[in-house]
Order: C-alpha cells, then sequence, then structure tokens
C-alpha cells in the first residue's frame, strides 16, 4: 500500500478568516432563537454600492479595539460612517472572551442601546439616521453570521435595514473604497 496526502486549500487571505467561517458553520446563531436576516453580498451589487455613495446611508460595524482589549475580554468599537465620513466611533462594548454567543451578546447590548429614545436623539443630532442603513459583516462580527446567507444584526429588529459582506475581504475599508466609486 502506498501512502497518501491529503491537504486542505485556503482561499482566504487570513487563516483567521478560515477558522472563523469553520465554527460560524459548526456554531451557527440560530440556535439563540433571535430573528435573523438575509446577508448580501455588495461586491457583486452596484446598487447596495450605489445607495451607500449616493444617498449617504449610514453604515454600522463593529472593529476590535486591540489597545482595550485583554487576554480575558473583547473590546469592540461601533463605528457609524458614510461614505464620506465617521459619523460616531466613541460607543464601545465589551464581552468576556470565549464561550458560544459572545459576539451575539455584545450584538444584543448594542441592539438595546440602539432601541433607547436617548440615544436615538443623540444620533439623530450627529445625522445618523436608522432607518435603511447597513450593518456590515466584518472579520471582527462574522460570529453572528449563521448558515444560508443569514445573519443576526446588531440594529434594532423594527427598524427597515439591510446586512452587508463580501466573502473575501470584508473589511470596512473595501465597501468604502468600492462605494466611492459610484459617487
Amino acid at each position: 500500500m502506498g501512502s497518501s496526502v491529503s491537504f486542505e486549500y485556503i482561499p482566504r487571505e487570513k487563516v483567521n478568516q478560515v477558522i472563523a467561517d469553520s465554527l460560524s458553520k459548526k456554531f451557527p446563531i440560530f440556535f439563540l432563537n433571535i430573528p435573523t436576516f438575509k446577508v448580501e453580498s455588495f461586491s457583486r451589487r452596484e446598487d447596495i454600492l450605489s445607495d451607500i455613495a449616493r444617498n449617504g446611508r449610514s453604515v454600522f460595524y463593529l472593529e476590535k479595539d486591540e489597545e482595550l482589549s485583554t487576554k480575558k475580554k473583547i473590546c469592540y468599537r461601533l463605528v457609524i460612517r458614510t461614505v464620506d465620513k465617521i459619523l460616531s466611533d466613541e460607543l464601545l462594548y465589551i464581552v468576556k472572551k470565549g464561550g458560544l454567543g459572545a459576539q451575539v451578546k455584545v450584538g444584543e447590548e448594542i441592539r438595546r442601546n440602539l432601541s433607547d429614545p436617548m440615544v436615538i436623539s443623540v444620533l439623530k443630532a450627529k445625522g445618523i439616521s436608522l432607518e435603511d442603513s447597513y450593518f456590515l459583516i466584518t472579520d471582527d462580527t462574522w460570529g453572528l453570521r449563521g448558515t444560508d446567507n443569514q445573519a443576526y444584526s446588531i440594529l434594532p429588529f423594527s427598524v427597515p435595514h439591510r446586512i452587508i459582506c463580501d466573502e473575501v475581504d470584508r473589511s470596512s475599508q473595501n465597501l468604502f473604497r468600492r462605494a466611492e466609486r459610484f459617487k
């Protein structure tokens, strides 16, 4: 008998992306009985990129704050921006590392905050609209994605919005670079 060699092709640029992909398939968020929404790929959707660029839509996404994160806790920064500028990036959310649903817990907290009338009025004063906005799934929030193009949103369920993602380059820079062409 001869020996055989097996290998796994990793098409992602980052190994962490592959791990996140694998884990999201093994531990989907659907066990939590939380409403999910369809995820749309913005890379092939000129209508999404055009809407963000021409209509000044707010895009919400989370970034891991490396300086404030520790070995035991992850700090996420909620960034709200348009194609032209960052509208808000001062809201921080800290969650214990590990355990099932850590990103979902952060998402729940953000959704509760974004449902608070006081928070909404502060956001409106900054020119931020929740209606017809977008939630961008990045590498830092890939755990909110389930299977079959469904994901949990950080925005209130009652607010009309869309969830977007790119399958390869999930960075906010990629989104805004592509949207910039439609201004």
